[in-house]
């Protein structure tokens, strides 16, 4: 099922693009609303904290969504801190936009470009009140992992290199 409004999605690639990415990246997480803001970075990150978020973002790649021109959503793919061939992904949609099915493109978008590139592990982690996430993420196949934060939820998809997914 395709997103019912008109988006140009797309991929930049951190190493290629050098700047132009970061720049993309910060306008969009910019102009999210606070409740966006707690649901991406689960705090109500001021301006100041994006700013060094994507300063210091190593992303694999990130995915986008784009209207006018303009980075309308994101999708990003992190390598997972303490795994190799493992990654957690990050989603954000404008708020004019959402309940759109971008989130879900953004997301299975994702999902397929770590599997061409051989990632076989992949988490998100989301507020236990978001929702979207869950839906997206259990449409996907991830599986809530059990313990940690009661806040939280982290979920696991494996094997995702086997086409799974």
């Amino acid at each position: 099922m395709s997103p019912d409004v008109s988006c140009h999605f797309g991929m930049m690639d951190p190493v290629a693009t050098a700047r132009g990415w970061r720049r993309a990246l910060s306008r969009h997480l910019m102009r999210l609303d606070l409740g966006s803001r707690v649901n991406r970075f689960f705090t109500p990150a001021p301006d100041r904290a994006i700013r060094h978020y994507v300063a210091r973002s190593a992303p694999i790649f990130v995915v986008t969504a784009e209207r006018g021109g303009e980075v309308c959503g994101v999708a990003e793919m992190h390598p997972h801190l303490e795994m190799p061939r493992a990654a957690e992904i990050a989603v954000s949609v404008d708020e004019d936009l959402r309940r759109r099915g971008i989130g879900r493109e953004l997301f299975e978008r994702a999902l397929t470009e770590a599997r061409a590139r051989g990632i076989g592990d992949i988490w998100v982690v989301y507020l236990s009140g978001n929702e979207a996430m869950r839906r997206i993420a259990h449409r996907a196949g991830f599986a809530s992992v059990p313990g940690g934060d009661p806040g939280t939820i982290t979920a696991h998809l494996i094997d995702l290199a086997e086409g799974r997914g």
